[in-house]
């Protein structure tokens, strides 16, 4: 099934976490390209607080701001933050073409 968004046909997407102090990727995870970027996250941010290196934060775009993500990393003791998607309103004319740009 597509997700919304996503494109049709042979796509994968790489997640990767990185420890930004070092720049070092500490995993990978490698999905289809209709898989939506937040399936794969808890499970490759727990794998690396507990078999890689005990996390202190994570840090995300707003993709990644749901109820659960925030839930399960309070439970590990890692503080999350999430960077807020900016407003963007449509100028007029945008509206009357009923065009985003």
């Amino acid at each position: 099934m597509k997700q919304p968004g996503k494109p049709s046909g042979f796509y994968y997407l790489s997640h990767q976490t990185t420890d930004p102090d070092h720049g070092i990727i500490t995993a990978v995870t490698v999905t289809p390209g209709d898989v939506h970027d937040s399936r794969p996250y808890l499970e490759q941010l727990e794998y690396v607080h507990k078999h890689v290196v005990p996390l202190q934060a994570a840090a995300a775009d707003s993709a990644y701001d749901f109820p659960l993500a925030h839930r399960a990393l309070e439970e590990l003791g890692i503080d999350f933050f999430v960077v807020p998607q900016p407003a963007y309103d449509r100028t007029k004319a945008e509206l009357k073409r009923d065009v985003f740009t």
